[in-house]
């Protein structure tokens, strides 16, 4: 019974399988198309000493941070950079004695990170292009009259196509 249930379904498999298939009217030339998509993505690294800064809290004036380069994948040269700060845009001790500062990068002008900053930042682009790399300055609004200690805060950048 088995073999011949086998033998059956292998012959039924076979005319479905040559049911449509054009012997005497068919052609030695095929073609279709094939293609796909690739997301638009862009990249940030941040380069630094240890992606760490010690700024020099005696002195009110714009510090050399980090370099942050962005890349995307796509044809444009700028790319929505959104920086935010853990501690809206202060320096802040074990104490919580706090420190206000302001940052630029890539000709932002100063800016404040008590909310998030979303800036139009240059980028490298395609294939052939590498990163834009551009130094972030840190400006503490400092007066001279702060409480001893270390202050700190984290900053963090996300990059998407603009």
């Amino acid at each position: 019974m088995k073999k011949t249930l086998l033998a059956l379904t292998l012959g039924l498999s076979s005319t479905f399988a040559f049911a449509d298939f054009d012997y005497a009217g068919g052609s030695n030339i095929s073609n279709w198309d094939i293609g796909g998509e690739i997301a638009e993505r862009c990249v940030v690294d941040v380069s630094g000493i240890d992606r760490a800064t010690n700024l020099d809290l005696s002195l009110q004036e714009a510090q050399g941070t980090v370099g942050v380069g962005l890349w995307c994948n796509t044809r444009g040269a700028k790319a929505h950079a959104t920086y935010s700060s853990s501690n809206r845009g202060v320096l802040e001790n074990e104490e919580g004695d706090a420190i206000a500062y302001t940052f630029s990068i890539d000709q932002s002008g100063d800016l404040s990170l008590t909310a998030n900053q979303t800036i139009e930042q240059m980028t490298g682009q395609g294939t052939a292009h590498g990163y834009q790399r551009k130094t972030m300055k840190i400006t503490p609004m400092v007066t001279g009259r702060e409480f001893a200690g270390i202050y700190r805060d984290t900053i963090t950048v996300q990059v998407a196509p603009r």
